[in-house]
């Protein structure tokens, strides 16, 4: 269960966005989220009309990504799969 530090505002139409649990390339493929992000999937979802996209994620690694690409909005907290620990994310915002 997530807990957000605070609520989190849609400016847009919420048919004029896309939330992302999260953005995953394997491990073999690591390296290649930025250029699928910005060759591929941000340019396809622009051409339908789509204003932003809001992405959660809990992996420290992709943080500088995220932040290049849009701007942090918050924060929140979850438990693990298995729960033994608490994993801190953050939430993004990439405009199209």
């Amino acid at each position: 269960m997530e807990r957000f530090t605070q609520p989190i505002l849609v400016n847009e139409n919420i048919n004029e966005v896309l939330i992302f649990n999260y953005f995953h390339i394997s491990q073999e493929g690591r390296g290649n989220g930025e250029r699928w992000l910005k060759k591929v999937i941000m340019p396809y979802y622009k051409l339908k009309e789509y204003k932003a996209i809001y992405l959660k994620s809990s992996h420290p690694k992709s943080f500088s990504l995220y932040s290049r690409l849009g701007v942090e909005i918050g924060s929140y907290e979850s438990n693990s799969d298995n729960h033994l620990m608490t994993r801190k994310g953050k939430i993004f915002k990439i405009p199209l």
